[in-house]
């Protein structure tokens, strides 16, 4: 199983619960801050996974529910 699908950025930033722009705000983010590598960007998507990981222990904790029922309520977005 690929590890990245190919993701529909319109679905990111139109139709989230949040109302924010994901997507381009991470575009625009990157190319400010010259982070343009593979190396750098897989470092800054690891912090993001230590963070998640984090925070779903911190659910599962308060909850009392399993790491797969955390993640299966967690927003599903759009593959294209």
């Amino acid at each position: 199983m690929k590890q990245y699908k190919l993701r529909c950025a319109y679905s990111l930033d139109c139709e989230n619960e949040f109302d924010k722009s994901y997507y381009y705000t991470h575009v625009e983010a990157m190319t400010a801050e010259d982070l343009h590598s593979k190396s750098r960007i897989a470092a800054e998507l690891a912090v993001r996974d230590v963070q998640i990981d984090s925070l779903i222990k911190q659910i599962m904790y308060y909850t009392n529910e399993s790491e797969a029922e955390v993640e299966a309520s967690l927003p599903q977005f759009e593959v294209s």
